[in-house]
């Protein structure tokens, strides 16, 4: 039986997940399916508050559809993105009805964890400053996100409880402690 992971790295805008994300892809070998990447590709230009509810569909449609056929294709995959509500953590948790099941014939066996990174508001706004995505508009639409986000602590569906990791990713010694925590999960090496 081949055993694969799926891990979703969930967060607010700028908490952090592309840094984790990438150490887990470059050091322990996962695909690295990302939202923003997805959305960079998709709609060249546009910054994630500027995605209407059908854009960000599409978005998440094709980083689903990216996981599954990595996933079918023998690969570990590590997902970073924002689902906004419900509808969106359903799908990035999710994979399409009996995929357990079609693994199962094929000899593999999925498992699934989310990572779940809180950061405190001002210094994600910090970190957007570093980066250069400051003006008015997206500040208010920053705050506007903050006020809405609501992070996910758990989910479950019909494949299962997801165990899930909620960490707070404020400081570089933060993040040393989240690679330390998936080290134990997922019973790789990353530091």
């Amino acid at each position: 039986m081949i055993e694969l992971n799926y891990v979703a790295i969930i967060g607010g805008y700028s908490s952090g997940k592309s840094d984790i994300v990438e150490i887990l892809a470059k050091r322990a070998g996962y695909f690295h399916v990302s939202g923003d990447k997805v959305r960079k590709q998709m709609f060249p230009g546009k910054d994630l508050f500027e995605l209407n509810e059908f854009q960000r569909t599409h978005q998440n449609s094709n980083a689903y559809a990216q996981k599954h056929l990595a996933i079918l294709d023998g690969k570990n995959v590590v997902f970073d993105g924002c689902p906004i509500n419900k509808d969106a953590l359903n799908i990035t948790m999710g994979f399409v009805p009996g995929f357990k099941d079609y693994l199962s014939a094929k000899g593999m066996c999925l498992s699934r964890y989310m990572l779940v990174l809180d950061v405190n508001r001002s210094i994600a706004l910090n970190r957007n400053i570093r980066r250069g995505r400051v003006d008015k508009e997206r500040t208010e639409k920053f705050h506007k996100f903050y006020e809405d986000f609501e992070l996910p602590l758990e989910h479950s569906d019909e494949m299962g409880i997801v165990p899930t990791l909620v960490r707070r990713n404020n400081a570089e010694d933060d993040q040393r402690i989240i690679l330390l925590d998936l080290e134990k999960m997922l019973e790789v090496k990353l530091i």
